[in-house]
């Protein structure tokens, strides 16, 4: 008990610069700089790697690797139709506001925009938020993952919160990542709160947390190989 009343001033300040969207510390600031580096290493060169395995790389329409947003919205079969998008925003454009919300026993991982077809999509690194101190085998409270949540909302609805007359009404909300870790009901609730507390309403998608993604990256690469057989066959012809 004295340990964690000792501790209490680190906790407070860490706390208090994740609320500013800084770091936690500098160690942190210096560790995630790494890791966004590596992440870029990485997807550079992924596309040589699997060249070089003989393995046959499969894109979207931007020409990028899929991502896991937007697998998971295609695992719910969202974004599949060719006659257009199952909704709209607010704003009267095509597409779904959607954020996804990765939860595993070591982090959360926040990214999230407006989505329209599954497989017309960029990368956008600034709509991404980590926290590798809200597992759910740490000691963070629902409040605490619910104020992350909702400062996230804050800093990527920020044109909307300026513009309420485009405000999204309501966002659909996929839960990735270990079934233990998004089948805790407390925090789905506390997610659901602070798209409440954002002033929307939270549509939540959780069933299969572990393998949505999976599911919908199959879905979309089965698709794209037979668009490259049509293709091809015209090229024959």
């Amino acid at each position: 008990m004295e340990d964690l009343w000792n501790d209490a001033p680190r906790r407070a300040w860490r706390s208090a610069r994740k609320k500013l969207g800084l770091a936690a510390s500098a160690d942190v600031a210096v560790l995630a700089k790494m890791l966004k580096a590596t992440a870029r290493m990485a997807e550079k060169d992924i596309k040589d790697a699997a060249e070089h395995a003989g393995l046959r790389m499969l894109t979207t329409d931007s020409g990028l690797q899929l991502n896991q947003l937007i697998a998971a919205y295609a695992g719910h079969g969202m974004g599949l139709s060719e006659s257009g998008s199952e909704c709209q925003t607010s704003a009267g454009f095509p597409g779904c506001h959607t954020v996804i919300v990765e939860y595993t026993e070591d982090a959360i991982l926040l990214d999230g925009r407006p989505l329209d077809r599954a497989h017309d999509i960029a990368n956008y690194e600034d709509d991404i938020r980590t926290s590798f101190d809200l597992g759910s085998r740490s000691s963070a409270t629902e409040e605490q993952v619910r104020d992350f949540v909702l400062e996230y909302l804050r800093k990527l609805y920020i044109g909307y919160t300026k513009r309420p007359w485009v405000f999204p009404e309501e966002i659909t909300v996929i839960m990735t990542g270990s079934r233990d870790s998004v089948g805790r009901e407390e925090i789905r609730m506390a997610i659901a709160d602070a798209f409440s507390l954002f002033g929307t309403r939270a549509k939540m998608l959780y069933s299969d947390p572990e393998y949505v993604a999976a599911r919908g990256a199959a879905e979309i690469a089965w698709r794209a190989l037979l668009e490259a057989g049509k293709k091809k066959e015209k090229i024959e012809l």
